[in-house]
C-alpha cells in the first residue's frame, strides 16, 4: 500500500514539475523587451537574430501606446517580442526609393500632432533615425515622402505660408505645400491641385 501512495505522490510530483516548467516556458516567450526610443532599436541594443522584424506601430484609435516588433524566422516562429515606446513614432507609411534601395523614408498619419519630422530606415543597418524638418516657419505636418530622385521631396499638411490647412468655399478644395528638404525651397499648390495619394 505505501509502495502505492509513493509512487502515486511521485507521479503526481512529476505533474506538477511539468506543469511548473510549461508554465514558465510559456510566460517567457510572452515576455516582452522593452526600448525606450526607436532610435535605440537596432541589431546593437536587442541582439537580434531572427530573419525579420515585423513592425507594428503605436496606434491610439486602439489603444496601442508603444509599438511592438516581433522578431521571427523564416520559418515564422516568433524568437522575441519588443515594446517601443516613443510618442514620436506612430502609424506610418514608408517609401523606398529605386535609387536607395538601402534606405526607407518614413511618414506618419492619423494622429493629432503636426509635427515638422520624419524617420528613415538603414535596411543594412537595421536602424531608424528621426529627421527634423527646421527651416519652416511653422509646424505644417509632414504628410508624406513618397518621391523618386535624388532630393528628398516632401508634402505638407498645412500651407508653409499660412501654417494653416487652407480651404476655398467657393471652389471646394484644400491646398498644400510641396517642399524640397534637400533646397529647403517650399511652394504652394493651387486649389485642388494636390497631389494625389502617390509618388510625387
Amino acid at each position: 500500500m505505501n509502495k502505492k501512495i509513493l509512487l502515486f505522490l511521485l507521479i503526481f510530483l512529476i505533474i506538477i514539475v511539468l506543469i511548473i516548467v510549461y508554465s514558465a516556458k510559456g510566460h517567457n516567450q510572452s515576455e516582452f523587451v522593452r526600448v525606450y526610443g526607436i532610435e535605440n532599436f537596432s541589431p546593437e541594443t536587442v541582439q537580434g537574430t531572427g530573419d525579420y522584424f515585423l513592425i507594428y506601430p503605436r496606434d491610439l484609435r486602439v489603444s496601442q501606446d508603444f509599438t511592438l516588433v516581433k522578431e521571427v524566422e523564416k520559418s515564422g516562429k516568433v524568437i522575441r517580442k519588443y515594446k517601443i515606446f516613443d510618442g514620436e513614432f506612430s502609424r506610418m507609411l514608408p517609401h523606398q526609393k529605386p535609387n536607395n534601395m538601402n534606405q526607407l523614408y518614413i511618414s506618419f498619419f492619423g494622429d493629432t500632432a503636426i509635427d515638422n519630422y520624419y524617420f528613415t530606415y538603414d535596411i543594412p543597418k537595421k536602424s531608424f533615425k528621426k529627421v527634423n524638418v527646421d527651416y519652416f516657419n511653422f509646424d505644417v505636418g509632414i504628410d508624406h515622402l513618397m518621391h523618386y530622385g535624388n532630393d528628398i521631396i516632401l508634402q505638407t499638411i498645412m500651407s508653409h505660408k499660412t501654417g494653416d490647412q487652407n480651404y476655398n468655399e467657393k471652389i471646394g478644395g484644400h491646398n498644400v505645400s510641396i517642399s524640397n528638404a534637400t533646397t529647403k525651397k517650399s511652394f504652394e499648390t493651387e486649389y485642388r491641385r494636390s497631389p494625389l495619394f502617390a509618388p510625387i
